[in-house]
């Protein structure tokens, strides 16, 4: 896939399983795209190597598959749990035997990184790609923060409208990064939001190299979690999306274009780490 031109509202359309999906089409393959583009030549072609295709390739595999009883472990694996106070992720839950998608993306990096995956057989190392390309995307959804319901009801259940009708928080979410830019493709999204400083690009990428990997990454817990919040903020309840202020359709653009940058550079980073020769 040298180029990809497929416009948003066509990916949307081809997902059939866009309403149980994270960021929808738009979101998982514009992280993925634009992490390709911060690949180190030596990650580019490793990735290549086991894909054989290109990060936005697989961006929405684990979504298509997830329903498939032999992969019952990682369903319910895409989002995150916070603390009963809503300011910190709970590592045990994080950690149950479903899983959550941080708990993999420490568990796939453990077994990659540091060289381990010349160890294994190119089958799992491409496996544990295509779980590490879907699930960093997945734990930076402003909606895939999950709260304790003293703070938030369940995003299921939180009173928006449209129209005067009940809309789904989760959902509009989902779609945040296309909300209404009508026919815009891939590659142009990533032409308009990428244009991060390297000073600001480090601040989201570090942790991995931190002796206990758990407390490492406890910095990207606290972005996503805040981005959890501000979701909340910028649509209080009762909110009729389909006559949304002008500061509030701003608002939204700017949580999820600066979600997906930050997904899409972490991606970069997980993966350059992982291959750095």
């Amino acid at each position: 896939m040298k180029k990809i031109q497929l416009s948003i509202l066509t990916i949307v359309a081809l997902c059939s399983v866009q309403s149980a999906a994270a960021w929808g089409g738009v979101g998982h393959h514009s992280a993925a795209y634009i992490a390709e583009q911060h690949l180190t030549p030596e990650a580019k072609e490793k990735c290549r190597y086991y894909l054989k295709h290109t990060l936005s390739y697989y961006a929405m595999w684990m979504d298509r598959w997830r329903g498939i009883k032999e992969f019952e472990a990682i369903n319910n694996g895409h989002s995150i749990r916070t603390t009963d106070n809503g300011r910190k992720l709970s590592w045990a839950e994080g950690y149950n035997v479903k899983g959550r998608a941080m708990g993999h993306l420490v568990n796939a990096y453990k077994e990659l990184g540091n060289g381990n995956y010349k160890n294994l057989p190119d089958s799992v190392v491409r496996q544990r790609l295509i779980n590490m390309v879907h699930y960093v995307a997945d734990m930076h959804c402003p909606s895939h923060c999950g709260f304790p319901e003293h703070i938030y009801p369940l995003s299921s259940k939180y009173n928006l409208k449209r129209n005067g009708k009940f809309a789904n928080f989760h959902s509009f979410w989902d779609g945040s990064p296309g909300y209404k830019r009508k026919g815009i493709t891939v590659k142009k999204y990533h032409e308009m939001i990428d244009k991060v400083s390297p000073k600001e690009a480090k601040k989201w990428q570090t942790g991995l190299e931190h002796k206990n990997l758990e407390k490492g990454l406890e910095g990207w817990a606290k972005v996503f979690i805040k981005h959890g919040h501000e979701a909340y903020a910028i649509l209080p309840e009762g909110t009729d999306i389909a006559h949304l202020t002008k500061e509030q359709q701003e608002a939204v653009h700017d949580l999820a274009d600066r979600s997906i940058l930050v997904a899409a550079y972490r991606l970069a980073y997980v993966l350059n780490t992982i291959f750095k020769e």
